[in-house]
């Protein structure tokens, strides 16, 4: 039980840090039909996997969608090869823990016991990779421990595991 959570919350971050990175190295009109293709991205491959349809109602409510965010964002489009494989990565991680999602509420007794198993799962991966790749200053020598203990990161990970509990 622990192995389908783990790489749960590991699609969640990759699918939440892949997304900010795709906002930072595209455009905004790029980043928003990233953000967008999710969901007829989830539609085709529930399909070609799964052989599961969306149902016509659903189907002709994704073609205004679709539509309208194209045309509001066809203004704001900078496209470069970096920023297409950051979003056509951030667009499979999410679309991929989409589909685990769906096959895991239906086997874990429900969304909220998927949550329960998963979120403090996530919030160490993301203390980790917080920890990693931000620009943080650096720490005096002075520091005491409890100046350590009310660093931002460790009071956020600490508020993200008790809201779990």
């Amino acid at each position: 039980a622990f192995q389908p959570a783990l790489i749960k919350a590991a699609l969640d971050c990759g699918s939440v840090g892949l997304m900010n990175i795709n906002l930072s190295r595209n455009s905004l009109g790029i980043y928003q039909l990233s953000k967008l293709s999710c969901v007829p991205c989830t539609a085709l491959f529930q399909l070609l996997f799964f052989g599961q349809v969306i149902s016509l109602g659903t189907g002709f409510t994704l073609i205004p969608l679709c539509l309208g965010v194209g045309i509001a964002t066809v203004s704001d489009v900078h496209v470069t090869a970096e920023g297409i494989l950051w979003a056509v990565a951030a667009v499979a991680a999410t679309v991929t823990s989409h589909m685990l999602t769906k096959k895991l509420v239906q086997t874990s007794g429900g969304p909220l016991q998927l949550l329960y198993h998963t979120t403090p799962i996530a919030a160490v991966i993301m203390f980790v990779i917080a920890h990693v790749t931000d620009q943080y200053p650096r720490l005096p020598a002075t520091m005491t421990f409890s100046d350590a203990v009310t660093s931002p990161a460790v009071v956020a990970c600490a508020r993200d595991v008790l809201a779990s509990c």
